[in-house]
């Protein structure tokens, strides 16, 4: 069978196509089709404060344009559900885009990193399941160390590992106190990244509360040793309540809905922070200090009631009993989870050439559409179409690796080419 990424096929896709064509879901495609507003509805302002340079993009929803195009097909699909144990995977957590143009999957579960070569012949396969060397006890997250190498962090064991692509494991060190995860980049000091839950109130008690995570961003230096925490973003929102479970009290957290959530990526030069209560993303350098701020609030859109139709049909399509639907449905549909206008993205990637792309924001269970990118300096370039069912990344200037699952749920990693159809 010829794999199209395009192809809605998911249970939920289905169900979701017979539902009414909601304008707030067609307003992009629509605009592509119809064709963009003025030059007046297009407007860049750049301000310098403080040494901080601050952008504002008046750019509408309705006036974006088609920026880039993805392939139809992909050309490299990596899994299998059977065959090649070197194909097989489990839990893929990350897809990273090696400096080579070589493929590192990294599977949380079985704890390895599997490294491929650009049109996806496997390569070598680094750590595995334990405490000592080169193993992990708890793989989180990794990224490029160097030209040939790349970095791991094992959250249980509170170490970052170093392997070489091609003769494995290198050497380890210890980082206090322990992070949720890191973010490396080439060259450079990891960035360590915790979510904290404010607890000053004490525990919730057993009628549901609500809270707000925070995320903790801190420089290390390239042995691992704090430095500076730089920022601390607001993370999801969350409903809190207490259940007693064989005789145990556990504290069950379930995110919003419609919720905002932090996000951080690294670029060529420092890294971006994001919250997508707002439409703004901000720069800051390898040490932590602010120096660019990047604003659209054109992009924005209220909440609708279709949005939450949407949502619920998806829960239900996802749900195994009838009152795991009714539980969830209940969770959507609570108006106290109702935020006058959805985040701004699902989440955001910077790509090779230090464009952001703004993915946009889908509820769970449902496949983001499209993404919005923009220049490095803030200016909106354009709207890329997305595959269903498809989780990107790591975006390159031609191709983009991401992750999906076939009808058995057996994960698969794609790189699909893509063209940019305009300058930017």
């Amino acid at each position: 069978m010829t794999f199209n990424p395009f192809a809605r096929r998911s249970l939920t896709k289905s169900l979701l196509r017979e539902l009414p064509c909601f304008p707030m879901m067609a307003a992009g495609l629509m605009a592509a089709a119809c064709g963009s507003e003025s030059d007046a509805s297009r407007s860049l302002t750049r301000t310098d404060s403080a040494g901080v340079m601050i952008s504002v993009d008046s750019t509408s929803l309705s006036a974006l344009v088609e920026f880039g195009r993805l392939a139809q097909e992909p050309t490299v699909r990596i899994g299998a559900l059977e065959g090649n144990p070197m194909e097989q995977f489990s839990r893929i957590a990350q897809v990273l885009s090696l400096p080579d143009g070589g493929i590192a999957v990294v599977d949380s579960r079985i704890r390895v990193i599997r490294i491929f070569e650009p049109n996806g012949d496997f390569r070598a396969e680094l750590g595995g399941t334990g405490d000592g060397p080169g193993e992990f006890d708890f793989l989180t997250s990794a990224g490029v160390w160097s030209a040939d190498s790349i970095a791991a962090w094992d959250f249980r064991a509170r170490r970052i590992s170093v392997f070489s692509v091609d003769s494995g494991f290198g050497r380890s060190f210890p980082v206090e106190p322990r992070p949720d995860r890191m973010e490396f980049a080439l060259d450079r000091a990891p960035i360590a990244v915790n979510t904290w839950m404010n607890m000053d109130d004490g525990l919730p008690t057993a009628d549901e509360s609500y809270n707000r995570q925070y995320l903790i961003v801190q420089l290390l230096d390239r042995a691992g040793s704090p430095g500076d925490t730089v920022a601390r973003l607001p993370h999801e929102e969350t409903r809190v309540s207490v259940e007693t479970r064989d005789g145990r009290t556990i504290v069950v957290m379930a995110p919003f809905y419609f919720g905002g959530r932090a996000e951080i990526r690294i670029a060529s030069n420092g890294f971006w922070l994001g919250y997508s209560d707002l439409m703004e993303l901000r720069r800051h350098g390898d040490d932590g200090s602010l120096q660019a701020i990047l604003r659209a609030p054109g992009l924005r859109r209220p909440l609708i009631p279709e949005d939450v139709a949407t949502a619920s049909a998806a829960a239900l399509a996802a749900s195994s009993t009838p009152e795991m639907a009714e539980s969830l449905t209940k969770r959507i549909e609570d108006s106290r989870d109702h935020p006058e206008s959805i985040p701004a993205f699902s989440t955001f990637h910077v790509d090779s050439s230090d464009r952001i792309w703004m993915v946009e924001f889908a509820p769970r269970w449902v496949s983001p559409e499209s993404a919005i990118v923009f220049a490095p300096d803030g200016r909106v370039l354009g709207r890329v179409a997305l595959p269903a069912d498809f989780l990107i990344h790591a975006i390159t200037d031609d191709r983009i690796l991401g992750t999906t699952t076939d009808e058995f749920d057996v994960p698969y990693v794609l790189a699909i080419p893509w063209e940019q159809l305009l300058e930017g």
